[in-house]
């Protein structure tokens, strides 16, 4: 199996630089004109950018993420030999630091590219496209600038090396020398420079939609030198890390290692208008990358930035209510709010009021929701949740399941998207009073008939169901994507609930068919046909549950996932990843359990101790205790 160690920026993902000899597959931007990635790769198998001494040693390179995050390696026989891939958080430039030769050796970079994509959802391969290369000399630095060509120009990259190069360019046969006052090299598809050096091997790559913005990128890596871009990367990392003392180390950097992989894969900002957009996966390891759904995002990946990034978590949900609440509760949808996926999912309507109803709980201060047009976003969503309401009793439908699957019998009344319901309506009564006086009231009412409306038509053979149609036909199962593990995490009943603890204990039996024991034991579902692997979602869904705790992070520290990285679901035997690789938003919520499992604090100026994150509320009983179903 290739193990990766992805790493990336607020501008740049480089998801696929493989450990085995530091090769970088593929490098994407996000371009909101493409209404997705613009991705570069190399030739089938092979590289985009590799370099030669290092190559060459394959296999005697020893690698480790610094920070988590920044893919460092040392060679195995002499560890002062050393080298790094950095990408400093928010700048438009990575470093490739080759481990030092002999002085005088050659150290060669090839960067061969070979194809472009599109990637939305998919990946569409661009049939025709174009480069002009051109030498670039600005402040007397020479380099080298790349113009990509596919009916407009697509996106500009700078090489430089701070100790000077040589630069050649191969294309069908050709080889051209790349030097200052020489003509443009214009070629059609693939082509291949060669960027050789006899000084330190640093490579920086800048990118910009024009060759002044590309080089200025680069540019800025030398305003305060890499030894500088490194400790400033080093502590705004480190900043946002989930601290070890007094916690388990392996968790904490799991939790960590996940955290950063969510920050930057599962959000962007685009290059050509430097808005912040959000989506499932930067990576197309992950079979349906580069694309936004409500629940992924703000179910997933929020409740993380909310205690360790506000702004982070605020930028995420001013996009919530500003490009993609139009269609919100649709599918799924392009970065820019299109509709990509038809259907309706009451989960993913909920999940911008949560949203909302969580940032009041934490940031009440930063009151968002006064500002106009969130609040109408608030109220209008409000109303799209009443027409989903059955007409006679507090329980809303739904066309699609958690997992974007089909409804089954008919059974279109869900209990999970009921809970949600129910908790959306009592985070957000303090804002509507603010608000909405009349809306206020109608949710305090409808939160106190749902409870009753799901003990009545939800609960059978002293279990709480997955879903009915109201006609007396019920069905038992589960989704990782919703699961009935969580209706206690979201306030529908107490752990000690005796319907919950029993629906637990049946899904965790030998009576449930997706039910995977094994060295890793958590439920699958029929969402992964092929074999209902454990997802990893499951395990979260475990150490949140109230009652899983401890067999949720057993199974989170054991498995060895992507490489560390989430991924959808793993095999009952060895922990291996088998479906969906590099799932940005999943990341973000092992991160988030892991720290409520563990009840830990961040330690960066102004986050919130896991104490001070309330949850969901539940009902009381006047005697203060928790009220249950």
């Amino acid at each position: 199996m290739q193990l990766y160690l992805p790493t990336g920026n607020h501008y740049i993902a480089l998801p696929t630089i493989r450990q085995e000899d530091g090769a970088v597959e593929c490098l994407n931007v996000v371009l909101e004109k493409l209404d997705g990635l613009l991705e570069l790769e190399g030739p089938r198998g092979g590289a985009l950018l590799s370099c030669n001494t290092i190559a060459g040693q394959r296999g005697q390179w020893a690698w480790d993420s610094d920070e988590q995050w920044i893919p460092t390696m040392h060679h195995r026989k002499n560890r002062s030999v050393q080298g790094r891939i950095l990408a400093p958080p928010f700048e438009r430039f990575v470093a490739y630091q080759a481990p030092a030769q002999a002085e005088g050796e050659a150290v060669t970079f090839r960067f061969d590219l070979a194809r472009l994509f599109q990637t939305i959802n998919v990946r569409h391969e661009l049939p025709q496209w174009s480069a002009r290369i051109a030498a670039f000399e600005w402040s007397y630095t020479p380099g080298v600038v790349v113009e990509l060509w596919a009916g407009t120009l697509m996106l500009c990259l700078s090489f430089r090396i701070e100790d000077g190069m040589v630069t050649r360019c191969l294309h069908d046969g050709q080889v051209t020398d790349i030097e200052s006052g020489s003509p443009d090299v214009n070629v059609r598809g693939p082509f291949t420079l060669e960027l050789t050096t006899h000084g330190e091997p640093n490579l920086l790559i800048g990118v910009g939609l024009s060759r002044v913005g590309a080089r200025s990128a680069d540019l800025e890596a030398s305003r305060l030198g890499l030894d500088e871009w490194l400790r400033r990367t080093r502590q705004w990392l480190n900043d946002r890390a989930l601290p070890e003392t007094g916690y388990e180390p392996q968790l904490a950097a799991l939790a960590t290692r996940n955290g950063h992989f969510a920050r930057f894969y599962a959000m962007s900002h685009a290059l050509d208008t430097s808005r912040v957009v959000s989506m499932t996966s930067r990576s197309h390891r992950y079979y349906v990358s580069s694309a936004y759904w409500d629940r992924d995002s703000l179910l997933w990946l929020y409740p993380f930035l909310l205690r360790n990034d506000a702004d982070h978590a605020e930028a995420l949900l001013r996009y919530a209510f500003g490009p993609q609440l139009l269609h919100a509760g649709i599918h799924s949808r392009q970065i820019g709010g299109q509709v990509l996926e038809y259907g309706f999912e009451l989960d993913e309507l909920m999940a911008p009021l949560l949203a909302m109803g969580q940032w009041r709980q934490l940031h009440p201060e930063r009151c968002l929701w006064r500002e106009e047009p969130i609040r109408a976003g608030i109220l209008d969503l409000l109303n799209r949740l009443r027409r989903w309401r059955v007409a006679d009793v507090a329980l809303y439908r739904t066309e699609l399941m958690p997992t974007d699957d089909l409804i089954v019998g008919g059974r279109d009344v869900l209990t999970y998207n009921n809970a949600l319901v129910l908790a959306g309506l009592r985070l957000l009564a303090p804002i509507l009073d603010e608000i909405s006086p009349l809306d206020a009231a109608w949710a305090r009412e409808e939160a106190a008939r749902i409870p009753a409306a799901i003990k009545a038509h939800l609960v059978r053979d002293g279990m709480y169901q997955w879903a009915t149609d109201l006609e007396g036909n019920f069905e038992m199962y589960d989704e990782a994507a919703g699961s009935l593990l969580l209706l206690s995490y979201y306030g529908l009943c107490s752990p000690d609930d005796p319907a919950y603890r029993r629906t637990v204990q049946h899904l965790y039996s030998d009576a449930y068919p997706y039910w995977m024991p094994g060295a890793f034991s958590e439920l699958g579902n029929r969402h992964t046909t092929d074999a209902p692997h454990p997802w990893i979602l499951s395990a979260c869904n475990s150490v949140l549950s109230g009652v899983r705790r401890e067999e949720g992070l057993s199974f989170l520290r054991r498995a060895r996932m992507d490489n560390g990285i989430a991924c959808e679901s793993v095999n009952a035997e060895t922990g291996l990843p088998e479906t969906g690789m590099h799932f940005a938003t999943c990341a973000g919520f092992v991160a988030h359990a892991i720290a409520t499992g563990l009840g830990a604090s961040e330690k960066r100026p102004g986050a919130h101790n896991q104490s001070s994150f309330n949850g969901f509320p539940r009902a009381k009983d006047s005697d203060g205790s928790v009220a249950t179903t």
